[in-house]
């Protein structure tokens, strides 16, 4: 029965976090160029590509939320918080995000480090 839970939450997130990139509209042409990189290489499962475009472009909140995806892929929830955290800090007045992030730590939380 907690399994079943685990991944009906998990579908839950995940429909969730792909709502949010395909209702998102992004007014800048460099931010869909990168929204493109970072979504075939999430797609791929590669956080490092990912990781290597934030670096270069610490202000691109869809880049941290794709990255929040990919770690919560991979069950790295501290991590998917922290991410989802840097999307919030860029666009702080977004309910999808602080919505995601009441989502994971509601489900998440005994799993979170402070």
């Amino acid at each position: 029965m907690n399994n079943f839970k685990s991944k009906k939450l998990l579908f839950s997130l995940i429909f969730f976090l792909v709502s949010f990139f395909l209702l998102s509209n992004s007014p800048k042409n460099k931010q869909k160029v990168l929204g493109t990189k970072a979504q075939s290489y999430s797609e791929a499962g590669s956080i490092h590509k990912v990781e290597q475009i934030l670096k270069n472009n610490q202000n691109y909140r869809d880049g941290w939320l794709w990255l929040s995806f990919l770690y919560l892929k991979e069950n790295r929830i501290s991590q998917a918080r922290d991410c989802l955290k840097r999307a919030k800090i860029i666009d702080p007045n977004n309910q999808k995000i602080n919505k995601m992030l009441e989502i994971l730590e509601t489900n998440y939380g005994n799993q979170l480090s402070s």
